[in-house]
């Protein structure tokens, strides 16, 4: 990988052949550059993350262009594959400027899959504690209660439509009426009896 730094122009320039970008290793060499020789110009970066938390194995790089400062691919069609961490223009435009040239460069971003993790050592959920939690749904329905009611009017079985009382009976098993009503000839209810238990 080739880069050539130019403060007058702010542009970081990939030399003739270029046609990968690794993100953390264009953060260092900028460093280098600016220890050599840049330290007159503005700064390129702001970066965040980067940092090794075991060996190998690193925190995303979110490397922002500041100052103006932009990518220049080289002068060739060709596909420009940009790797490791995130390369990002903090005025918002793209980090990466077309040809002077009227050639086709396809980027390619290839964006690093963040994880975080949260550690649970001696976290335990009660899921019984959860689904009993009261109020949990509204006032006076639980969370098991509101399923219980839900699974019976969409999944158990309905009787007693054709003399306007239907009935729905619990899901699955059928074994308790969970849910009693009475209605008038074009289905309103006007009477709901429950059987959350």
């Amino acid at each position: 990988m080739g880069y050539a730094f130019d403060g007058a122009t702010r542009g970081i320039n990939l030399t003739p052949g270029t046609t990968t970008v690794d993100v953390r290793d264009l953060y260092s060499r900028w460093k280098d550059w600016v220890r050599a020789e840049g330290s007159q110009w503005p700064p390129a970066f702001e970066c965040v993350g980067g940092d090794e938390i075991s060996p190998g194995v690193y925190i995303t790089t979110y490397a922002f262009l500041a100052n103006g400062w932009h990518v220049h691919p080289q002068e060739a069609d060709h596909k420009l594959v940009v790797s490791g961490g995130v390369l990002l223009a903090g005025d918002g435009s793209d980090p990466i400027l077309p040809t002077v040239g009227a050639f086709n460069v396809m980027v390619q971003y290839s964006q690093p899959i963040k994880t975080e993790t949260v550690s649970t050592a001696g976290a335990t959920v009660d899921f019984d504690e959860l689904l009993d939690m009261a109020n949990g749904v509204e006032t006076g329905l639980t969370p098991r209660q509101a399923l219980r009611l839900i699974a019976a009017s969409a999944a158990g079985l309905l009787s007693g439509v054709e003399v306007l009382e239907p009935a729905f009976k619990a899901a699955v098993s059928g074994a308790k009426t969970r849910i009693t009503a009475t209605t008038d000839d074009v289905g309103n209810r006007l009477t709901v009896v429950t059987d959350l238990d």
